[in-house]
């Protein structure tokens, strides 16, 4: 089996220029970064590697003083992706560490990789990603991947999503280090590009126990490790496993058989027939609290590990599974139990008229305070019921009530509260005062009061923190979530992987401009899940909920 590998790092750009006096826009670290990539794909990937722009001298490097031209570029992708000859290899990857342009003309947007002799001044802007996209429609290869670390890269993943229909013979994994709109950063703390910091780490398999890296490994590792950073990821792919790195002694993973079409999902098995009915809830329940959610957990773990005061806002549109990510976050609290005092208040039912006075009388009741219903007498009780233990209150429907009410809501009662607090902390460390802001509409992007995106250094507990809003589900979440629950859940789930996750997005998908089924609705996704495995989510998830 064949696998070629074509990496780019380009440093040079002397034509693209902030003023006429301008050296250019040279950079210093992706030559570099694109010589430890192909030093680990050589490595560990068994990769033919060709580099670009390469030194004449042996050993071969990326050299970090050529130039390369758009011509060069065009040239050997088209070579990789497209090679002429009647065997062409069963991999192909690129990857690209340079400028990227986005051109913008009459409303019309398009993506470039950015080469010496880009110029875009002068009209030469560098390898078309539209051009890129169509020639990996074109392409005979099994396996295609791209990475591309540089700006505006997302607007290959903008040409690719909606038409790359892939059949089971031919598979991909594609990431861009930014979407569409935003620049690429650099890792300050690093020599790397913040992508590739994040793919130098994760494709190698000597960070993983099994000694495997699959693309849906590394696309999870990615998410996860840029989360809360400047820049997102932009990530398309297949269901199916893709190998891309091994330890020695794992080589032969490299070498699989083309797949066969899979067979339709395996109709559920009634589960007295295989196992006891609670083990298979208990089991699928479990399994059920690793699916997708990476990206809002990560930066809730660091957050709740380092923090004992805190408000969270979870949000995301309809049936985005918000109330099952909150039972998740709670479960991530240090030392919560039942001795902690968690309590649930809907702001929809308690605003009323314009005024929160029937918020504050709620808030009294539920927590059994002997105070006046007054924002700070209720502040101050809440304070002194945390010298004990963990308090967390929960606030539903924050998308149901007028932005001036919550924000009102925050200013007169949150911040208050944290103030005291800070004030008169609890002896121990482990209790945590902690308020969730839950939006099911997805109302929070049009909101303009202050929250935090992050925990930089500006952070402080009076600034609710907003973590990343709920994505719809995606092909590669559901594969890799089968792949790491397979022992834990049953055969027909697992019998064929494939057809389940298709399966599983044709029936959540409830109307989302996808044609492809490639997205799906977390709700709706695990109550297929739950009937395929023969058990009722309503009676999984009941109990859960606070």
């Amino acid at each position: 089996m064949n696998r070629d590998a074509l990496v780019v790092g380009i440093n040079h750009y002397p034509f693209l220029k902030t003023s006429p006096t301008d050296d250019g826009q040279h950079l210093k670290t992706a030559a570099a970064d694109a010589e430890e990539i192909a030093q680990l794909l050589e490595k560990y990937g068994h990769f033919r590697v060709r580099r670009l722009p390469e030194t004449s001298t042996s050993p071969l490097r990326v050299d970090e003083q050529a130039s390369l031209t758009s011509i060069e570029l065009e040239r050997a992708i088209a070579q990789l992706f497209n090679p002429r000859t009647p065997n062409p290899p069963e991999t192909a990857l690129l990857y690209f560490a340079g400028h990227g342009l986005r051109k913008e003309s009459g409303g019309i947007t398009e993506g470039f990789l950015a080469t010496s002799d880009s110029c875009p001044r002068k009209g030469m802007w560098g390898v078309s990603l539209k051009w890129l996209h169509e020639l990996l429609q074109k392409s005979p290869i099994r396996q295609l991947i791209v990475w591309l670390d540089c700006c505006h890269a997302g607007e290959f993943v903008n040409c690719s999503s909606p038409h790359l229909q892939t059949s089971y013979s031919q598979q991909h994994f594609f990431i861009s280090a930014a979407r569409d709109f935003e620049t690429a950063y650099s890792n300050l703390q690093s020599p790397h590009g913040a992508l590739t910091e994040v793919l130098l780490k994760g494709i190698n398999p000597c960070h993983y126990p099994d000694g495997v890296v699959s693309h849906l490994n590394l696309g999870r590792f990615v998410e996860q490790k840029l989360t809360g950073t400047p820049q997102q990821p932009v990530i398309l792919s297949c269901s199916q496993e893709i190998v891309l790195t091994c330890t020695p002694e794992n080589k032969h993973r490299l070498y699989s058989t083309p797949p066969k079409e899979p067979a339709p999902p395996t109709p559920a098995v009634p589960s007295h027939a295989v196992q006891n009915s609670a083990t298979v809830e208990n089991k699928l329940y479990n399994a059920l609290l690793s699916l997708d959610y990476i990206r809002q957990e990560s930066l809730f773990q660091e957050f709740v590990q380092n923090n004992q005061i805190g408000a969270c806002l979870i949000h995301g549109k309809q049936e985005y599974g918000q109330r099952w990510l909150l039972h998740r976050l709670l479960r991530a609290i240090p030392n919560n139990n039942t001795a902690s005092l968690t309590k649930k208040i809907s702001f929809l039912r308690q605003v009323q008229n314009g005024s929160l006075d029937a918020l504050w009388g709620e808030i009294k009741r539920k927590l059994k305070l002997k105070c006046q219903p007054l924002p700070d007498e209720l502040a101050k009780a809440v304070c002194n019921l945390w010298q004990t233990q963990t308090v967390v209150l929960i606030f539903d429907d924050a998308d149901q009530i007028e932005e001036a009410h919550l924000e009102k809501f925050i200013n007169d009662f949150w911040q208050p509260l944290v103030e005291i607090a800070n004030s008169k902390p609890p002896k121990s460390r482990n209790s945590r005062l902690l308020v969730f802001l839950i939006d099911f509409d997805g109302c929070a992007p049009k909101w303009s009061i202050p929250f935090a995106d992050a925990l930089d250094t500006t952070w402080k507990p009076h600034i609710p923190l907003k973590l990343p809003p709920i994505k719809p589900l995606r092909e590669m979440e559901l594969a890799y979530w089968l792949e790491k629950a397979f022992n834990d859940l049953p055969r027909q789930l697992t019998d064929s992987i494939e057809a389940t996750v298709q399966s599983i997005l044709e029936n959540s998908d409830n109307g989302l401009d996808n044609d492809l089924h490639e997205f799906g609705l977390h709700e709706l996704a695990m109550a297929h899940i739950c009937e395929l495995c023969d058990q009722d989510w309503d009676e999984i998830n009941r109990t859960r909920y606070v």
